[in-house]
């Protein structure tokens, strides 16, 4: 019987053994799962805070993108507003040149104001479109100025004076009065227009 109670013994030791291992793999076991979870939670809450990132970063060129294209169609737009305005004031020049009794006037101002920047013992030479021609003759005669006259086709209204060897040359016309007054009238018109 001894030999008995000893094997039930031992079967029982080894019963309990067995258990413990087993309650202990089991634990180990919930343990490493306990922890693939965590690691995996942690590895998914980076992965959405990086998409996150990555996707604000492309909303936000995104929207950038839109406010510079919006920009740009603004300004496009102002750009053709100040154009006609510019091309209504050529027009407006236009006829003042063709309305030649007006124009003699001016014609006659824009002349002595170009003889003052010239030393009054210079021979000078006047030149002016073909069509003004008849109006320099005039003007040259009413203020007694003894110049030689050219015509030339690249000046619209106005005149260029010059020294007679051409080394001073004062371009005095609406087209060259008006280039000088662009970046004023831009800014002026952009603000009565555009606020």
């Amino acid at each position: 019987m001894a030999e008995e109670d000893l094997k039930k013994a031992i079967l029982e030791k080894i019963q309990r053994e067995k258990q413990d291992i087993l309650a202990l793999g089991e634990k180990e076991k919930e343990l490493v799962l306990q922890q693939a979870r965590d690691e995996a939670f942690i590895l998914r809450e980076g992965y959405l805070e990086k998409a996150q990132k990555i996707y604000s970063l492309k909303r936000a060129l995104a929207l950038n993108q839109i406010e510079l294209e919006a920009k740009r169609k603004i300004l496009e737009a102002k750009e053709k507003k100040i154009s006609q305005v510019f091309s209504q004031v050529q027009e407006k020049l236009k006829e003042v040149h063709q309305e030649k009794s007006g124009y003699k006037v001016i014609f006659r101002g824009l002349l002595e104001e170009s003889l003052k920047a010239l030393d009054k013992k210079v021979k000078v030479k006047l030149k002016v479109n073909p069509s003004d021609r008849e109006i320099a003759l005039g003007v040259l005669k009413g203020l007694g100025l003894d110049a030689q006259l050219e015509t030339k086709d690249s000046i619209d209204a106005g005149l260029e004076l010059c020294d007679l060897e051409e080394n001073v040359s004062i371009l005095n016309t609406f087209q060259s009065r008006f280039n000088k007054l662009i970046p004023q009238l831009r800014q002026r018109i952009n603000e009565i227009l555009f606020g």
